[in-house]
């Protein structure tokens, strides 16, 4: 199961890559960030993109970066900054994907587990007036049944 560190571990690589990417990009483009390709990628500045633990809107607006990317010929000269953008953004989307599913998976167990604790605590609640009927007037054999520790017994009765 991923855990939220794992996700912000990957996270941060996430914006390290941004951030390596966009100084590329800046060093790449005369006009910096007044170029209208920049604008297309960032319509938020790159520090509010990363603010956050990863999320689907970074997603989103990141694949618009790289999309951008893309479709630019005259940005292929960091093309490989884009490739650690893309790699780091393809991990955690999956990273968040699985963990999905961990989630959904320990809220299915969690469900079976209350469901046969019901189940359980009704054979248990139902014992006692059973064996009553079983063993009419015979209150310490059913009693027998039934753990009771003495004072000051700690017997471990987890098994």
């Amino acid at each position: 199961m991923l855990t939220t560190a794992e996700i912000r571990t990957l996270d941060e690589e996430l914006d390290a890559a941004v951030s390596r990417y966009v100084k590329a990009l800046m060093a790449l483009l005369p006009e910096g960030r007044a170029d209208a390709r920049t604008l297309r990628m960032f319509p938020v500045t790159p520090t509010e993109m990363t603010t956050g633990l990863g999320s689907e809107e970074q997603s989103r607006m990141l694949k618009n970066v790289l999309a951008v990317h893309d479709s630019e010929a005259e940005l292929a000269a960091i093309s490989p900054f884009a490739e650690v953008l893309r790699a780091a953004l393809v991990a955690i989307d999956a990273a968040r994907a699985q963990r999905m599913l961990d989630y959904d998976d320990e809220q299915s167990t969690n469900a079976a587990l209350r469901a046969s604790l019901v189940k359980a605590r009704g054979v248990y609640n139902g014992a006692y007036p059973r064996l009553q009927v079983a063993f009419p007037g015979k209150k310490g054999l059913i009693r027998s049944f039934y753990y009771r520790p003495e004072k000051g017994d700690e017997a471990d009765v987890t098994g």
